[in-house]
Order: structure tokens, then sequence, then C-alpha cells
């Protein structure tokens, strides 16, 4: 069983991403911050993580950064998750390190997709 940890400060967003993974047998974990990003993947070590950005204290790519600085985490592919749609916010996301980049708007299913083609490029 493939493991998701979803950060996001919306709890209703990661809770609602968190069902549908569950639905297709992902074990998942959810992170209220960045603060706590961290030291949770460090922890418990996911097969992929979906980072918001836009948080309060640390945002996603100040998260992402130290996840892959971090040799504990920084094999871990990190799919960003935003409400931004902007070109800028895409390339920078990947010249930090991530592996995708998804928009909160689309469908959660899609999401889900992504990350199965996302760790089947893995194996």
């Amino acid at each position: 069983m493939s493991k998701v940890m979803i950060v996001d400060d919306e709890q209703a967003i990661a809770e609602g991403l968190k069902a549908f993974f569950e639905l297709d047998g992902f074990e998942v974990r959810t992170v209220s911050g960045g603060g706590a990003a961290q030291g949770a993947a460090r922890d418990w070590l996911p097969d992929v993580i979906i980072l918001d950005i836009m948080m309060p204290g640390l945002n996603g790519w100040q998260v992402l950064k130290a996840l892959k600085e971090d040799a504990a985490t920084k094999s871990i592919p990190v799919v960003m998750s935003s409400v931004m749609e902007k070109e800028e916010d895409v390339n920078r996301s990947i010249s930090l390190g991530a592996a995708e980049y998804v928009v909160k708007t689309i469908d959660p299913e899609k999401i889900v997709e992504k990350i199965k083609t996302l760790l089947s490029r893995g194996k």
C-alpha cells in the first residue's frame, strides 16, 4: 500500500483528498501546516507528499526546499498543490524540486490518478 502525506492548512481540503485516496487503497496522513511537514515526512517517510503552497508560517515552497535539502526526505516526490495557476508558480515549484504541480480546483479523482502515474514511474 502506497503512503500519501497531504500538507494543507485547509482541513476540509485535506480531509476531502484523504477520503479519495483511501477509497483507492492508499494509506494517508494529513498535516495541517508547513511547520510540521518536514518532521512528519522524516518520521513517516511517505511515498509521495502533496504540498499546499499558500499556508501561514512556512509556505509550501519553503517546506519543499527544506525537504529537498534533507537526506532523509530528498528522494520523496512532492506534488505542489495550489489555487495559483500562473506559469511562474509552476516553474518555481519545479525548479525547487517538485515532481508535479496540480491546481486545487481540478477533480480530486484526477489528482489521485496523477499520483498513481507518478508512483508507477518511480517503480
